[in-house]
């Protein structure tokens, strides 16, 4: 039987049915031992949305560096393993707009996105 793990996102499976916030910053993706800045663009509980050049498969995970303001102590660092849920081009954005979902958020990083987003 082939679990959620393995099998590539679909489609209609591919979009966050969260609350969005507008997050705008650089991070690194980390993937088979190089790094790549990348630009981000939204945030929620489930995920991240970055802008890249580089255009990665369905289904891929890497690891993802970011820092993120959590009130009141400021901002902090977090490496996440992401999962690509789809691509698009972005002619007006210069690269590739990439919905990631996150894999097993550590409990510091889904209160940080808690306190961002009711900030």
């Amino acid at each position: 039987m082939t679990g959620p793990e393995t099998t590539p996102p679909t489609a209609t499976a591919d979009r966050r049915v969260e609350e969005r916030r507008t997050y705008r910053t650089t991070a690194v993706a980390v993937a088979a031992g190089q790094e790549f800045a990348v630009r981000t663009r939204d945030i929620s509980r489930s995920g991240v949305c970055i802008v890249t050049a580089i255009n990665p498969p369905a289904g891929l995970k890497f690891r993802l560096r970011m820092q993120l303001t959590r009130q009141p102590q400021g901002t902090a660092s977090f490496e996440v393993e992401v999962q690509v849920m789809h691509s698009v081009f972005a002619r007006q954005e210069d690269g590739f707009r990439i919905g990631l979902r996150f894999v097993q958020a550590s409990s510091d990083l889904m209160r940080a996105i808690g306190h961002f987003m009711e900030a």
